[in-house]
């Protein structure tokens, strides 16, 4: 009788004990819904104000820098040198355009028989501008070394262009009786000649070997 008894109360306590646990495990459970539940809003609060400071950073202008990028400074040309010959005359044209040493800038052109002289004159500071517009608009920095025709050309036109930016960048470009695509050259030549009919009467003589 008492075997009999002693079996009941172990397996009452059985039964009891397998209630708690699972009391206590169904609190284990909803404790960490709880916990994932609170790190799920902390992480999406995170995250959100984490895009809205992104975004802020995106829009916002960069302290000491313009909104607008179109106003930023372009390159300006100090020196450029433009020459060509037609095979029959020297030059066909000849323009030196460059920045002085006391801040002038300056044109010379030489279009008589001399490979020695040449006349200088002072032109306006935009004139820097201009031909860097042209270079920039033409892709002129884009021309290849030299050009050549694909066969032999006895007294072709001669060309050749060197371009320095205010900014170290440079190209150069020659030809031979070929050229590059597009209108660079000749809307560049065209522009010199034009700057120069405005301050030749102010021009002087140069030595081009001094």
């Amino acid at each position: 009788m008492k075997y009999a008894n002693l079996i009941i109360q172990k397996h009452i306590f059985l039964q009891e004990k397998r209630a708690y646990a699972c009391i206590y495990a169904k609190k284990v459970v909803i404790l960490q819904r709880k916990m994932w539940t609170a790190q799920f809003h902390i992480v999406k609060k995170m995250l959100t104000a984490f895009i809205i400071l992104m975004t802020l950073l995106v829009s916002s202008p960069v302290v000491g820098a313009s909104a607008d990028t179109t106003s930023a400074a372009a390159p300006k040309v100090i020196i450029l040198s433009y020459h060509k010959s037609d095979g029959r005359t020297w030059p066909d044209a000849w323009y030196d355009f460059q920045l002085e040493k006391d801040g002038r800038y300056t044109l010379s052109n030489s279009t008589q028989r001399s490979r020695t002289k040449a006349m200088k004159a002072e032109v306006p500071a935009d004139v820097a501008d201009s031909l860097a517009k042209i270079v920039i608009e033409e892709n002129m920095k884009d021309y290849e070394y030299s050009y050549k025709p694909p066969f032999q050309v006895l007294d072709g036109t001669t060309w050749s262009l060197y371009v320095r930016f205010d900014d170290k960048t440079s190209c150069v470009s020659s030809g031979y009786e070929a050229w590059p695509e597009g209108n660079g050259l000749k809307r560049l030549q065209e522009y010199l000649r034009e700057v120069w009919l405005q301050v030749e009467e102010k021009a002087e003589e140069i030595d081009l070997w001094k």
